[in-house]
């Protein structure tokens, strides 16, 4: 048997293609359908320079937000909502199962919570003293 080596770096991009690739295919047999797994992004531009963000991906149905971003001179002026309104909007027309992001204790989580978010999970002291807020919206299906 050869000698397994291990190396802590980061991934290259073709090296994170190529694990996403594996998992997907495991996931796939595992629930018996094809995963889409692909980047999303959203811009809010403001004479083309971006003001807000929100750039994640779509895995399992779900849009996952990684980075949710808005600029401190346009915060608590809409920009924040109407980032998220397009957001649940594209995922209710893309057939999205829900929405997840998670925020700090000093960024965001009576944002979330004002956009009737459910906060499903909390990491305490994830920063010395801070907690860690996991929040998600379910999309309901029209009848």
């Amino acid at each position: 048997m050869s000698q397994i080596a291990y190396e802590l770096r980061p991934a290259t991009a073709q090296e994170e293609m190529y694990i996403a690739q594996r998992l997907r295919e495991l996931s796939e047999e595992a629930i018996g359908e094809k995963v889409i797994f692909e980047p999303f992004g959203l811009f809010a531009t403001e004479q083309g320079k971006i003001i807000g963000s929100a750039v994640g991906k779509i895995y399992l149905r779900w849009l996952h937000i990684d980075l949710f971003w808005v600029d401190e001179a346009h915060r608590r002026k809409g920009v924040g909502k109407s980032l998220m309104y397009k957001i649940e909007k594209y995922a209710v027309e893309a057939g999205l199962k829900g929405i997840e992001v998670w925020t700090q204790s000093w960024q965001a989580p009576e944002f979330y919570r004002s956009m009737d978010y459910e906060e499903f999970a909390v990491l305490p002291d994830y920063a010395p003293g801070r907690k860690r807020h996991a929040f998600r919206r379910t999309i309901k299906k029209a009848s």
